[in-house]
């Protein structure tokens, strides 16, 4: 039986992580993020990503679209999936990457995707948990 979006596609403020990190980071990452996230869901590298969307614009995220939706189990036509794209692609392009990110245990970092190891905390969670225990520069000297 096929699964549905785990967000619906006007849920923009309901992705995982969803906060003033979440906002931010897409703010000022966006491609770098949108590149990193098809590639965590497994559909290539972000360099092809990145030129695809540049080159193809709307048809390329459509169809990285209904190739998230396939690997997920989720029944969407290719015409939608394009359509939903053209229409709203902000929207459309949260409810993907939110699939991803809930599927693949991942948030948001700064213009990539992290593991989910800190558990969220509002956009930060992999990032700064990662980074909560490295030593500053001055400790490395130290030693």
């Amino acid at each position: 039986m096929a699964e549905s979006w785990t967000i619906g596609t006007f849920g923009c403020c309901s992705v995982k992580d969803c906060g003033f990190g979440c906002y931010v980071k897409n703010w000022l990452g966006w491609p770098c993020i949108w590149c990193h996230v098809l590639e965590k869901a497994g559909l290539g590298g972000s360099c092809q990503h990145c030129l695809g969307g540049y080159m193809c614009g709307h048809l390329y995220s459509g169809y990285m679209r209904n190739k998230i939706a396939a690997k997920y189990n989720i029944s969407e036509a290719l015409c939608c999936s394009i359509l939903t794209e053209m229409l709203c692609p902000y929207c459309s392009c949260y409810q993907y990457e939110n699939e991803v990110l809930v599927k693949e245990k991942l948030t948001w970092g700064w213009c990539e995707v992290v593991s989910d190891v800190g558990g969220g905390g509002g956009g930060c969670g992999g990032t700064v948990a990662v980074l909560a225990g490295a030593p500053s520069r001055s400790e490395d000297m130290i030693r």
